[in-house]
């Protein structure tokens, strides 16, 4: 019934104690060839997510830090906000970025050499990636050229290009593979003692997972995985089960990261979007281009000419039913996996560990789906009304897409020749009746859609390029269906077939989407006053210092001096304290750049404390004095809700100097004839801690929740620190868990291949191939196929 007397030929267990193996070989290789494609295209940016927010609050974070020294205070943009916050939305704690952001507090690179830094780093972590998908074949697939398959098609899919401008995408599936391998693992070994070290191993990737983007994709995506493992393998998860007291390290880790939720969830709340007036949203609140939708998927067949000719029909057809055209390219798995999918379906080869994962994508799928309605359902969850982002999930259906891609390539490894001929013709059939009916599809909806553009006869290219993808994707597979013998070379050319033709995609993708470095770095719309520097005499005399305006979100933390905005909208989401002047509809523009410290030093003295009864009282107070704030702002710092006066009866003569600034802190000195108090726009957050001259003073939340200081007369040196306990918890918890992470995965990706792994008779039935034809064949007639 099972394949399990068929021993391995000599040469591939020879080449598996040499220093230089075949199956390193083709994997360095694979990574040469995919280098080499996107070093050719390293000044081409996609600009959108990566570049629109995270690459610039990235920066941001590394500006504020200082060489050895992590920030846990942003003292810009704006007022100031908690780094924490932005942990899951940027992806702080992923190990490779916070590598480089560390690495970027002590290099102080200017802002478009790290731009460019910044997009090597993407591919580094989808090579991460792409490896945790190798070591996860070597679990699953019987033959290393499957392992080696998987790995290529994971480089060279559309999710590789897609992660160029939403690199949020591939930091949200990075420990998946190794998650899923330990399981896998587990699996093989369970009620033995190691199987619950790889329990163990899972939960700390899952843990990882979690927090290094947003924790309900992580978490749904993880309760179906083991929902599908659960019905199909009961009995198996009964014997992981039974080894529960060995499990307590897993269930320290997510005690951990339970903890960081907490800490996250603790800290967001005082903080808004500047777009929105609450930080969760609504369902009314969803548009079209946080879903997948139905016309996408032209995407997955015909990818450069549904790109090319995406705004053209969209605009035809309202926007109605359409994706947002650069996630388009996450679709596109690959031709060939696509056939290797398809290879599948007939004569039972969705059986076991492909019909999991094939279940399991298309769970996300529909999730992902719009139309499917799943998310007002899902909006009900914990965290999940925190964002719209629901697309995303479809980035787990690809995962899923490219194992069950690899099941079908060792599937036919392993298949004796009839079968595979059968296999192959079946599929042809089928791969062509689709793709068939998807052009005719298309077809109808470029001819009914037509927008205001050229028309598509101006897409000849793009059209020229997917047929070379079809014919050469096609061809190959009749080919193989005809050639009666097949051997490990042939799957090796296979696999460069699959190499070009995604090469093909690829370029074609940069060419329509993508633009210069220089003119992606023009759209951040810095001015020679964003790019240079506080002067000696700037904090020499701080009250001369004022942030600069910022005309987008990116500029604000790319800015080489503290800068600020009064927008609400998309250009300007980064995170503010929710008293921030910025909220405030009844101030007008002047009041509001004058409190965020565009037209008004950041820093300056009054003469006491003036209660007032709410923030709309105070409003209105500032209001009244719109023709000469600075003067009110000087005669007293207002007190929400207090009830009693702290004032001076004349104005007090202050002075500040020597201001210095580090990671989390900043001083200065003053000189007072009398008792005033220090105003500085920084808000007031729990944390923050002062001392004058050494001593401990409290801070006060004056005026819109920023920090004000009472001063005794006389000279003094006033120290400002920002110590948050939870904020360092969550930080040094992640990086401490990112390094275990990393531990683990060495540990795991020796074990994958090593001898202590059954033979394929022995896997459980879950992540073995479906029984064949092959099965009941003399053992002599395998080995001589295998070999010829």
């Amino acid at each position: 019934m099972i394949i399990a007397a068929r021993p391995k030929p000599r040469w591939i267990a020879r080449s598996a104690r040499l220093p230089f193996s075949p199956q390193l070989g083709m994997l360095i290789g694979v990574i040469v060839a995919w280098s080499a494609l996107h070093w050719g295209f390293r000044e081409v940016l996609i600009f959108h997510d990566a570049w629109k927010h995270n690459f610039p609050e990235v920066y941001g974070a590394a500006r504020n830090s200082a060489c050895g020294q992590f920030a846990h205070w942003l003292m810009s943009p704006d007022t100031g906000s908690p780094t924490v916050i932005y942990a899951i939305s940027i992806s702080l704690t992923q190990p490779i970025r916070a590598l480089l952001m560390h690495w970027w507090a002590c290099s102080q690179p200017q802002p478009f050499d790290a731009m460019l830094l910044y997009k090597l780093q993407i591919f580094v972590i989808y090579l991460g990636f792409a490896l945790g998908m190798f070591v996860l074949g070597r679990v699953l697939f019987r033959h290393w050229l499957s392992a080696a398959y998987l790995a290529a098609a994971t480089l060279f899919s559309g999710f590789c290009v897609d992660s160029v401008h939403a690199d949020q995408a591939v930091v949200m599936v990075f420990w998946v593979p190794w998650c899923a391998a330990a399981m896998a693992m587990a699996d093989r070994h369970a009620g033995e003692r190691r199987g619950a070290l790889y329990v163990n191993l899972a939960a700390l990737f899952f843990s990882l997972e979690l927090l290094d983007q947003s924790p309900h994709l992580a978490s749904l995506a993880a309760v179906c995985a083991a929902s599908i493992y659960g019905a199909m393998r009961f009995e198996r998860l009964c014997g992981i089960l039974r080894q529960w007291r060995r499990l307590w390290p897993a269930a320290l880790v997510l005690l951990v990261s339970a903890a960081d939720l907490y800490v996250i969830h603790s800290r967001i709340y005082e903080y808004l979007p500047s777009q929105r007036v609450a930080i969760t949203v609504h369902p009314s609140q969803f548009g079209q281009t946080g879903f997948i939708q139905p016309s996408a998927f032209f995407g997955a067949f015909f990818p450069l000419t549904f790109t090319a000719a995406f705004e053209e029909i969209a605009s035809g057809y309202g926007w109605r039913a359409f994706i947002y055209r650069l996630d388009v390219t996450a679709l596109y798995v690959g031709t060939l996996p696509l056939l290797l999918v398809f290879s599948l379906f007939p004569r039972g080869g969705l059986r076991g560990s492909p019909l999991g994962w094939l279940i399991f994508s298309i769970v996300m799928v529909l999730i992902s789906l719009q139309t499917s309605r799943l998310y007002l359902v899902l909006f009900h969850l914990p965290f999940f009304d925190l964002f719209r982002d629901y697309f995303h999930y479809f980035v787990y259906a690809v995962v899923g897409l490219l194992v069950v891609s690899g099941h079908g390539f060792d599937r036919l490894m392993y298949a004796a020749r009839a079968e595979r001929a059968a296999v192959l013709r079946s599929t042809l059939v089928v791969a062509t009746a689709v793709f068939v009916a998807g052009a005719v599809a298309l077809a109808g909806v470029a001819y009914y859609g037509q927008g205001h553009g050229p028309g598509l006869w101006s897409y000849v290219r793009p059209i020229a390029e997917d047929a070379v993808i079809l014919l050469v994707a096609f061809g190959l597979w009749a080919a193989a269906a005809w050639y009666p013998n097949f051997r490990a070379r042939h799957a090796a050319l296979a696999i460069m077939a699959l190499m070009v033709t995604q090469s093909i995609h690829a370029a074609g993708i940069y060419r329509q989407l993508g633009e210069p470095a220089h003119a992606a770095f023009d759209r951040y719309r810095m001015d020679e006053a964003m790019l240079r520097p506080y002067s000696a005499a700037e904090w020499a005399d701080p009250a001369r210092i004022k942030r600069v305006p910022c005309p987008t979100n990116a500029s604000c933390h790319l800015a080489q001096r503290d800068a600020a905005s009064v927008r609400r909208d998309l250009e300007g989401s980064f995170f503010r304290h929710r008293l921030n002047p910025v909220f405030q509809d009844s101030l007008s523009p002047d009041i509001k750049a004058a409190l965020v410290g565009i037209t008004h030093p950041v820093l300056w003295a009054s003469a006491g404390l003036r209660p007032v009864p709410s923030v709309a009282a105070l409003n209105a107070e500032l209001e009244a004095h719109r023709g000469d704030l600075r003067g009110q702002l000087s005669r007293a710092t207002y007190l929400i809700g207090a009830t009693s006066a702290e004032s001076s009866p004349t104005q007090p003569l202050v002075s500040f100097a020597d201001m210095t600034r580090g990671a989390d802190g900043l001083a200065f000195r003053y000189r007072a004839d009398r008792a005033a108090v220090a105003n500085l726009l920084l808000t007031a957050a729990p944390g923050w801690q002062a001392s004058i001259n050494g001593i401990p003073t409290p801070i006060v939340s004056g005026n819109l929740g920023t920090i004000a200081v009472r001063l005794p007369a006389g000279e003094g040196e006033v120290a400002l620190q920002y110590d948050d306990p939870a904020s360092r918890y969550f930080f040094w918890s992640r990086w401490l868990l990112a390094a275990l992470g990393f531990g683990g995965a060495a540990l795991l990706a020796r074990r994958s291949g090593s001898p202590e792994a059954p033979s394929p008779s022995r896997r459980p039935a879950f992540f073995r191939q479906p029984a064949s034809v092959a099965t009941v064949l003399p053992q002599r007639q395998l080995h001589r196929e295998e070999t010829s």
